[in-house]
């Protein structure tokens, strides 16, 4: 019998990645494992009343007094300008200083992360990043790197559509190529950057081409459910596994069992689950224009209001806080508006829940675009749409009973197989591989 591993992770410090790790972490101490996250100060306690060891470092570039994912949100706000705007206006105009803050905050912890292994002395680590932690890879230890977003963010292959795109896998090559170019000669100099620090100040060897992170030697792991994967257009590279999802369980993040509210619970029509994540709920306008279009609708809606809820007043079809247990929400509700981020497309269809995906930024198109393409859903821009394109587009979905049977079989598929538990076995098993 094995002995009690230690396993250690390090992810990217927002509640989209930091919720896949727990749902990963939850099967490994049911494993009799033990596990310790390492997060930015400003999520301290936040992870220990849940079960989980916790180690906090500080990032010098933020400020002290903010809040969990506080840090992010307010990254959102540098590029809100362009939000209403696609996916290749925002790649003509990102803000190339907010991107490279984003690329080269991987290494502002990095020296502390340093001690916090040597500390901890775990038997394997786990990173949840876009980038490479070079402390991670000097560790002398084996590592595991781990993606919470879309799978075209991590493995580059020619017949997949540019990361960040939207576009279809069946689309003209030659705007992927355009998309490509632009992205290129935005990120370009920025990774290339990072790449000469890694080398030069850390000694690590040249980043593979086209890529903003080393790769594991020893195992890569994201979640993507099988039939929403591009498996039919590209295989799964050598060292890489897929899971159908890495979902934390509904009593996670929350003391309570949801009841829906009085104010919905006597009104008649669907009921429908509205979150532009904990970031693009933070945006007032569109918060503003989604209740807007709404309060229009003859059904019911449960949505998360962020930062924004003090700013404005709901309708009588309306019930929202400043967040939500979307986990525990989404089995009760018969549709799903989302801004498309990897954990609520999964949770979407783990459960059996057809999607309006309104994209805002980075792999939310690729979402958007995979579950239009594959018949779970429908996209829509929640900015320059017209209130009726909604509407319509809604009362389409809740009537169309082919996709809501996709979505059916896709849920029962999905809950006969523990993926959690399966990726916390893959995890475990790569410190007793010779």
């Amino acid at each position: 019998m094995m002995h009690s591993v230690h396993v250690l992770f390090v992810p990217l410090d927002t509640y989209g990645h930091i919720n896949s790790c727990i749902g990963i972490a939850e099967k490994i101490i049911q494993l009799g494992h033990q596990v310790t996250f390492v997060l930015e100060r400003a999520w301290l306690g936040k992870l220990t009343k849940w079960g989980f060891n916790e180690i906090t470092y500080v990032d010098p570039s933020r400020d002290p007094n903010q809040g969990p994912n506080d840090h992010w949100t307010k990254s959102i706000d540098m590029i809100a300008e362009t939000l209403p705007e696609d996916s290749l206006y925002k790649a003509q105009h990102q803000n190339a200083k907010e991107f490279e803050e984003f690329v080269f905050n991987a290494l502002n912890f990095n020296e502390e992360l340093k001690s916090i292994i040597e500390q901890v002395n775990p038997d394997v680590i786990v990173l949840d990043h876009y980038f490479t932690v070079p402390a991670i890879y000097q560790s002398g230890r084996k590592w595991i790197y781990m993606t919470s977003a879309t799978p075209l963010t991590a493995i580059i292959h020619p017949d997949t559509p540019p990361t960040g795109s939207g576009y279809p896998t069946d689309g003209d090559r030659k705007q992927w190529q355009i998309f490509n170019e632009i992205s290129e000669k935005r990120d370009g100099p920025i990774i290339n950057r990072f790449n000469q620090v890694l080398m030069e100040k850390y000694g690590l060897p040249s980043l593979p081409e086209g890529s903003a992170f080393h790769p594991s030697p020893y195992l890569n792991i994201y979640a993507y459910p099988e039939d929403l994967d591009y498996l039919d257009v590209r295989p799964l590279p050598d060292k890489w596994k897929r899971f159908d999802n890495f979902i934390r369980s509904p009593q996670v993040g929350t003391n309570n069992q949801f009841e829906l509210p009085d104010k919905l619970k006597n009104r008649h029509g669907k009921l429908i689950f509205v979150s532009m994540g904990s970031m693009g709920c933070s945006q007032l306008k569109l918060t503003k224009r989604l209740i807007d279009i709404l309060s229009q609708s003859s059904h019911r809606f449960l949505m998360v209001m962020g930062s924004c809820k003090e700013m404005v007043n709901l309708p009588d079809n309306i019930w929202g806080d400043i967040m939500l247990p979307q986990v525990q929400i989404i089995p009760m509700v018969d549709l799903v508006i989302t801004h498309g981020g990897n954990n609520s497309v999964i949770e979407s269809l783990y459960y059996g829940k057809p999607m309006v995906i309104c994209p805002l930024f980075y792999d939310q198109y690729d979402n958007a675009q995979r579950v239009t393409e594959k018949g779970f859903g429908n996209r829509i821009n929640p900015y320059k749409c017209e209130p009726k394109e909604l509407l319509d587009m809604i009362e389409h979905i809740l009537n169309d009973q082919n996709m809501n049977d996709r979505c059916r079989k896709i849920s029962e598929k999905m809950q006969k197989i523990d993926s959690q538990m399966e990726a916390a076995k893959a995890i475990i098993n790569v410190v007793s591989e010779k």
